[in-house]
């Protein structure tokens, strides 16, 4: 598979498409103009008045402000409804928030395959919720990679193996590095906006005298026709953007973990599945473009869909596929945990630029300090690769106990961060210890003294 041709037509397909959906909505407006222009005509006719042109720059000054209006406080209130904190999401879908220190085996393992996506990534570690849903799926939400969290089902964190859900975690930490969710909350709010058109018609033709000379009625019809066709092929072009987007996903995942056959072997199992990756919740259609694959069954077929079929999303990556999916179960294909691969942390193919830079400044690993190289940080960050997931793999499993605990705490946190800043020199660093005394809590003091000697 070349992940980087397959990554350029989706990143094109979409653009155009992007830029469509801008068109449809010039269209919506150049057709709603020539509709009251020619309405305006016929009704000046009719009560032989002097006859309008269909030219009229004032109309088309008026027509055009209040498309704009209507469109836009549509899409703006969806915008601010929509955007924020991804836990919102997770939790309307019924997730249950995993803890960093979890002593589940399963999800020990889950939370090691999304640390090590976020280290080799670059972005903050997101939290991780567990659906209670025997499908396959996953989902990223939140409006930016601050605030994104990441969603699993139980199925996929039973039924995958560890290479198969470190290829899901790499699709979905692609759309958090490629903007997708922001991306599809600015369709969905020019959706709303497009909606409004039709809810004012609507409200024109319920609430408006019919008398015969009376064109509010007959506007209304109009703004009720258009607004309906429009949110129709809004939802169309939306559904395409969102399926080009899935592509994108599935070969930057490729492209992270230089593992096809994780990726093809994920998806064959959700085709393999019975429930395959439907989601058993009344939100579900709410959040469906967000998943993994598909988690509904959409009533118009494929062109209203937001994933592509599961077999050309395969194809994509493997050619040869035959179009047969294995026949899966629900029985976890590891009972507790894949067996964690050690890797090797002192080979310098497993210590990037990237990583040394990801990591805490002038850690001591190995015995040797690594160098730090900012203009390589700037230059791959959010560019995770192979050797970048197998060094983040590496450095988690090598970390100190404590020191990992800390990362996953924010109090912890802040006391490594005062450990990594004290200095070697002894009367300097029983200095800034009394300084910290004064001003701190005993308990950052205390952490501070357990984690300092560690860094």
């Amino acid at each position: 598979m070349d992940f980087f041709e397959h990554q350029e037509q989706a990143k094109g397909s979409s653009t155009r498409l992007v830029i469509l959906f801008g068109l449809a909505v010039v269209a919506l407006t150049a057709i709603l103009y020539l509709s009251i222009a020619a309405t305006l005509v016929y009704v000046t006719r009719e009560e032989g008045e002097a006859a309008l042109s269909l030219w009229n720059p004032e109309l088309l000054f008026w027509v055009v402000l209040g498309n704009s209006l209507v469109i836009g406080c549509g899409s703006l209130l969806k915008i601010l409804e929509l955007r924020g904190d991804g836990g919102k999401i997770a939790q309307m879908l019924g997730g249950r928030l995993v803890h960093p220190e979890t002593k589940d085996p399963a999800e020990q393992r889950l939370m090691n395959v999304v640390e090590e996506m976020a280290i080799a990534s670059g972005v903050t570690m997101p939290e991780v919720y567990v659906l209670k849903d025997r499908s396959i799926n996953a989902f990223a939400a939140g409006s930016n990679p601050s605030e994104a969290v990441i969603g699993v089902t139980t199925g996929c964190m039973h039924l995958l193996s560890r290479d198969e859900l470190q290829a899901v975690m790499a699709h979905e930490f692609s759309h958090i590095l490629n903007g997708d969710m922001r991306l599809n909350i600015r369709l969905m709010g020019l959706l709303n906006g497009i909606l409004g058109l039709a809810i004012i018609g609507r409200i024109l033709l319920e609430f408006t005298s019919r008398e015969e000379k009376n064109p509010l009625p007959l506007l209304g019809v109009l703004l009720l026709i258009l607004g309906g066709a429009g949110l129709f092929f809004g939802k169309w072009i939306k559904s395409a953007v969102s399926r080009q987007r899935e592509y994108l996903a599935d070969a930057s995942a490729v492209q992270f973990t230089r593992n096809p056959e994780a990726m093809t072997g994920a998806l064959k199992k959700i085709g393999g599945l019975a429930s395959g990756g439907r989601i058993q919740h009344a939100h579900a259609e709410e959040a469906s473009h967000l998943f993994f694959e598909n988690g509904l069954t959409s009533r118009l077929g494929s062109i209203m869909s937001t994933h592509p079929p599961l077999a050309d999303r395969i194809r994509r990556i493997d050619p040869q596929f035959d179009g047969n999916f294995p026949q899966i179960t629900f029985e976890p294909t590891v009972s507790v945990v894949d067996q964690e691969p050690q890797l090797d942390l002192t080979q310098e193919s497993h210590s990037p630029d990237f990583m040394q830079s990801a990591v805490m400044a002038g850690m001591m690993m190995g015995g040797s300090r690594m160098a730090w190289n900012p203009d390589q940080a700037v230059q791959t960050a959010g560019k995770p690769g192979q050797v970048q997931l197998q060094y983040a793999e590496a450095l988690i499993q090598k970390l100190d106990l404590d020191l990992h605990a800390a990362t996953h705490d924010p109090s912890g946190a802040q006391a490594l961060v005062f450990a990594m800043l004290l200095s070697k020199e002894t009367d300097l660093q029983t200095e800034q210890l009394e300084t910290l005394e004064q001003q701190s809590s005993p308990e950052l003091v205390r952490e501070i003294n357990l984690l300092h000697p560690k860094v």
